[in-house]
């Protein structure tokens, strides 16, 4: 920016040329404290007379403005009124500069009061040159040798003044640079102080291309897809890397059956996200044309919330789900259900599924023999298709607790347990005894301190033993023993029987001839015991087994997770086998034989003897 020799000396001669028409230079209305002027200490001085308190200044009135010779309210109002004031803006018209074109500015001086006489001076960027003016333009205009400018009215435009002017912007700028305008004006003879408008402008910078990419938004059916396409070419424009989600809104009734992005199903969504996009996509909501109407019983019960073909039944808090019926037709208390297509196509014929809900065909009886009418079926109905729901409130159960002498089961007697509930049960020995054993509905579940029963739906029973002798312990039911040897555990059916099953604290181990029970994996509190429960069962056999000469031995017939059976051989310590015959032709001094698939029934002699047969 140059340096400029300011020129308001010229602007207040010519304002000085001007002559004022206020009485003069003598009394002026409105100047309360005659000082030559009007101001704001005219109004304030002219307020505190009307208040009753003593002005801050001398009073003249003669200088009053209503004739009446006092100072009153209307000289306030008055002085107020005539108090001046001046406001200047500028501003491009387009809001940027372009190199090498000419650039317009408007600009807008609003003023109350007096205002008799107005000037200024505008101060454009070094190299800028000014072209021409319009509007309210000044009475005189002088270009400087410096290249700024100089005006002034004579006989002031009533406010708002408003003008344009026009500057060159040389070729090659760059850059932001202002643009200095100053207003001085003449009130009632004397000078106010100047106004000033700085306007800062740029250049023109080309906005940055934003890259977008199409979505076509297609839909088919009762529903609708947000947010949609143009109406012409179904297009989402997306910004580049941006996020859009399209949300699928079917008819109250109809439901998604199935939406496409790119060609490809991504099942029955109520919504898809694309993620930072980065190419042209498709997505396609196809709705169903049949309704799946759902209802339920009672209202409090729970509700059916349908997806797309698949209808959920969801049961509320203490109610269980009795049935679900299926256009009519009971399916079962099942949790979920998916309808088939004949629920989200309209269909040219009355046949299977369809026919039992209802006629496609419009003219009457026209599917009765599979749409023999020409066109009868070229406008089917949709489909409707109904589920119901039966809910019922939870009942209660009963658990039968029994405690056996020496110990406690917690909570005792017989328990309440709401259906689906769950209900545990603390186990405990009394002084200087131990849990022998659990039986839960008569089935061993071993020697615990606590059990659970989970998702309660039927009665039960619990039954706690309890010993004073710590130890592994062996409990076997009918026909049969379980013989423990250290950890040890050899299970020995009765003659004509087979090994069933075999539980190890409440596991199951199937159908073994011997089970090695667990060590201790250190030495338990005084008052605890480290031990087992192994528990046997047996059944009937159609291979029957016999141990002679002598009976030193266990020949134990088990079965086989295939269904087969085998033959397992334990000779007694110092005891081998001297042969082994299967229905009286031998098979040799094996330890086990796997009877063949489909055998039945077969005679088996074992022979043991004493050290190592010859």
């Amino acid at each position: 920016m140059k340096t400029k020799q300011r020129v308001i000396g010229m602007v207040v001669v010519c304002f000085a040329a001007m002559v004022f028409a206020v009485n003069g230079f003598g009394a002026v209305p409105g100047d309360v404290d005659g000082s030559g002027k009007i101001d704001l200490k005219d109004v304030i001085n002219a307020i505190q007379i009307c208040a009753g308190i003593s002005p801050t200044s001398a009073v003249h009135a003669e200088n009053n403005a209503d004739g009446d010779g006092k100072i009153g309210l209307a000289d306030a109002i008055f002085a107020l009124a005539a108090v001046p004031s001046l406001t200047v803006t500028q501003k491009a018209e387009v809001g940027y500069y372009t190199a090498g074109q000419e650039l317009t500015v408007i600009a807008d001086i609003v003023y109350t009061g007096g205002v008799s006489g107005m000037g200024g001076t505008l101060d454009l960027p070094d190299t800028w040159e000014y072209v021409s003016m319009d509007g309210d333009m000044p009475t005189d205009v002088e270009l400087l040798a410096n290249g700024d400018l100089r005006f002034y009215w004579v006989g002031v435009p009533a406010s708002p003044v408003s003008f344009t002017y026009k500057v060159k912007v040389p070729a090659g700028t760059t850059g932001n640079y202002p643009i200095d305008m100053q207003i001085r004006y003449l009130h009632r003879g004397k000078e106010e102080t100047p106004v000033y408008s700085s306007l800062w402008i740029d250049s023109y910078i080309p906005p940055v291309p934003i890259t977008t990419y199409c979505i076509t938004v297609t839909s088919e059916g009762n529903g609708k897809i947000t947010p949609a396409g143009s109406t012409a070419d179904k297009c989402y424009a997306v910004p580049e890397s941006e996020k859009v989600t399209f949300t699928m809104t079917p008819v109250d009734g109809f439901a998604v059956k199935d939406v496409l992005v790119d060609g490809v199903s991504v099942g029955a969504v109520t919504s898809y996200t694309f993620e930072k996009v980065a190419a042209k996509h498709t997505v396609h909501a196809k709705f169903t044309s049949g309704k799946i109407r759902a209802t339920w019983t009672p209202a409090e019960g729970g509700k059916i919330l349908v997806e797309g073909l698949t209808a959920k039944m969801i049961p509320n808090e203490g109610y269980t789900l009795e049935d679900v019926k299926v256009n009519g037709v009971s399916v079962g208390s099942v949790l979920t259900y998916t309808f088939d297509e004949t629920c989200s196509d309209t269909a040219g014929r009355s046949t299977g599924a369809i026919a039992k809900i209802e006629k496609d065909c419009w003219w009457p009886g026209a599917c009765d023999n599979d749409c023999w009418w020409p066109g009868a079926c070229d406008n089917p109905i949709p489909v409707t298709c109904t589920i119901f729901a039966i809910f019922k409130a939870k009942g209660n159960y009963t658990i039968t607790v029994t405690a056996g002498n020496n110990g406690t089961v917690t909570p005792p007697g017989t328990v309440s347990v709401l259906q689906g509930a769950d209900q545990k049960f603390e186990i405990k020995a009394n002084n200087g005894y131990y849990v022998a054993n659990v039986l839960v509905d008569g089935e061993s579940v071993g020697a615990r301190a606590n059990y659970t029963f989970e998702d309660v739906d039927a009665n039960h029973t619990l039954d706690a033993k309890f010993t004073d002798v710590c130890g592994n312990i062996a409990t076997s039911g009918f026909n049969g023993k379980i013989v423990l040897q250290g950890l040890k555990a050899i299970i020995v059916p009765n003659t004509g029987y087979e090994v069933e099953d075999v539980r190890v604290n409440g596991i199951s181990r199937g159908s073994v001839p011997t089970y090695t029970l667990p060590e201790c994996e250190e030495e338990p509190p005084a008052e605890e015991c480290c031990y087992s429960v192994i528990h046997a069962t047996f059944k009937k056999s159609a291979i029957t087994v016999t141990v002679v000469e002598p009976e030193n031995g266990f020949a134990i017939v088990t079965v086989n997770p295939d269904g087969t059976r085998k033959l397992t051989i334990i000779p007694d310590e110092g005891y081998s086998v001297k042969d082994v015959t299967l229905d009286g032709i031998s098979v040799g001094k094996v330890l086990t034989y796997d009877f063949p698939a489909g055998d039945t029934a077969h005679a088996v002699v074992v022979t043991l003897v004493t050290g190592v047969p010859q």
